[in-house]
């Protein structure tokens, strides 16, 4: 998933959040080394900071979950000790932030790539196909137009005159801001 909403404005950052859970009936363990979550992010006029592990639940070890990207890669290994996800509830959240250069749809993974929790398989699961995620982020800029109308005649001393002031968005991204009007 993403904060924001599926839109995000152009050169502004917004966070991918990957969760992994176990809703499985037993512990899945990762030995130092093994990979937890591999996700091919889009390579192409993003740019990312340092991803994290964020809201660790029931997870022994958690401190040695390690989050790298290179090359557009996102990695989460077992680095210095084993990582246990505790069955049924545990969960971990990898936050990743990322800023668009251009507009444009940006899809996590990447064409033809992966996004997946124990991509090498090394945890004996009873469902493997609900391992994957994917999220797509419209990145752009709000289009805002005006339209000013008036009902009455502006004469010195007229009331009643009235001033109609339209602002929409025709963009595909949400504006944001405080609008004042006196």
């Amino acid at each position: 998933s993403n904060d924001g909403g599926g839109g995000a404005l152009l050169a502004q950052p917004w966070h991918w959040q990957i969760t992994v859970n176990n809703f499985g009936d037993g512990a899945a363990t990762f030995a130092d080394g093994e990979t937890l979550l591999l996700d091919n992010l889009p390579d192409a006029l993003l740019t990312y900071e340092a991803a994290a592990p964020v809201n660790t639940t029931h997870v022994t070890g958690a401190d040695q979950i390690r989050c790298t990207i290179a090359a557009a890669d996102l990695t989460c290994r077992a680095e210095g000790g084993p990582v246990t996800i505790s069955p049924l509830t545990g969960a971990f959240t990898v936050t990743v932030s990322a800023r668009a250069t251009v507009a444009g749809d940006y899809s996590n993974p990447r064409p033809g790539g992966l996004c997946l929790a124990d991509p090498d398989n090394r945890i004996d699961e009873a469902d493997e196909t609900n391992n994957g995620c994917a999220d797509t982020v419209k990145v752009g800029l709000p289009d805002l137009t005006i339209e000013k109308r008036h009902s009455g005649n502006f004469i010195r001393g007229q009331t009643g005159a009235e001033y109609l002031i339209t602002v929409r968005n025709v963009g595909s991204i949400r504006s944001s801001g405080v609008v004042q009007v006196e």
